[in-house]
């Protein structure tokens, strides 16, 4: 895990946003993966979070400049977003979402237009797998 965040964190530095998207793609994809394994009872959403923070990942690196780096205050921006989201989460993670979603398209639908009908924990999952392959090369 700590070779990704190094890797991750440093394409977030060479990106130049500032907005550290890449490492929290990264946590929340493993979040999201928790929340489908855990044994945890998933609607006392602190409990999750907390166990995951002691349990599930490392909040920090050394970079390979020696350079101490915390990721605390971006996982807390995760785990805000989602308690602020939690019916939303709870509903995809039931899969509520797919079953009452209905889409209709033909050969002129964007590869845009489908993404914007996808629950926002699949688009995220995308945007990591396909972060992932990348650091993989």
């Amino acid at each position: 895990m700590a070779k990704q965040l190094i890797y991750f964190h440093q394409q977030d530095i060479d990106g130049g946003n500032g907005h550290n998207s890449h490492i929290k793609a990264f946590f929340l994809h493993h979040l999201l993966d928790y929340f489908k394994e855990t044994r945890i009872n998933i609607s006392n959403i602190n409990a999750v979070f907390e166990i995951f923070l002691k349990e599930k990942i490392e909040i920090e690196i050394i970079t390979n400049n020696g350079k101490k780096v915390n990721f605390l205050n971006e996982i807390h921006q995760i785990f805000d977003f989602l308690r602020k989201n939690k019916e939303e989460l709870y509903s995809d993670l039931k899969g509520g979402y797919f079953s009452s979603l209905k889409i209709r398209w033909d050969k002129s639908t964007s590869a845009q237009q489908i993404y914007l009908m996808l629950p926002f924990e699949l688009i995220l999952e995308i945007i990591v797998k396909n972060i992932y392959l990348i650091s993989l090369r």
